[in-house]
């Protein structure tokens, strides 16, 4: 009976700990594929546009190229009636030691088109310098559910949660026997989204109707 009860014991440990630790390049590689489009569900800071005061939203990006070092992606998002798109160039490198996360230090281009969604008008512009630099750090993927997240810091640890568009009907408050009530079905990401930035306000950005500005 002893031996059956430290067996038992032992068995509950091993599954507690039972974790597949950080991400790998492949790991960033597989979530980035090419032609894959995916919106931000969530994040966890807000910035303002300075002439509307709105912050964007329907945040959503498509990969370009991408290889073990560097990688390319259109990216776009949503104030009011407007659409801004510019591309982002990124490079990649493998976490330094064992179980240290992947990071992609993204700069967006120097060009940026935006189009009103109304009267169909596209307007491009150019910045006179190109923006810095960013380093963000590819922290978690869940190859089921197809989400990830990734954090930068800047004093302090800002997350965000991604997901690919083909996933799109988890992004709803969801329950199962084995989960608790969350936000959306992305029960993983969730999770470590809330480890990650426990105390942080968490910003919305997507919704239902943020598909019509990227159809096709």
């Amino acid at each position: 009976m002893r031996f059956v009860i430290l067996i038992r014991i032992f068995g509950l440990a091993a599954a507690s700990f039972d974790y597949r630790g950080r991400p790998t390049i492949d790991d960033l590689k597989k979530f980035y594929g090419v032609e894959k489009k995916m919106y931000v569900l969530r994040r966890s800071w807000s910035l303002q546009d300075d002439e509307s005061g709105t912050a964007p939203k329907c945040i959503w990006n498509e990969v370009e190229s991408i290889n073990n070092s560097q990688m390319m992606f259109k990216e776009a998002y949503s104030i009011g009636l407007t659409v801004t798109n510019y591309f982002v160039h990124a490079k990649l490198k493998e976490g330094d030691g064992r179980d240290i996360a992947p990071t992609m230090t993204a700069r967006q281009g120097k060009s940026r088109s935006a189009t009103t969604i109304k009267d169909k008008e596209e307007h491009v512009t150019e910045a006179p310098e190109l923006p810095q630099t960013r380093r963000y750090t590819f922290q978690y993927h869940d190859q089921r559910e197809q989400c990830a997240v990734v954090t930068f810091y800047d004093g302090a640890t800002r997350c965000q949660l991604l997901f690919w568009k083909t996933q799109k009907h988890l992004t709803g408050s969801k329950k199962t026997r084995r989960t608790p009530l969350s936000l959306s079905g992305f029960h993983n990401c969730e999770r470590e989204y809330n480890l990650l930035c426990p105390h942080a306000k968490a910003y919305e950005v997507y919704d239902d109707e943020c598909e019509k500005w990227f159809e096709g």
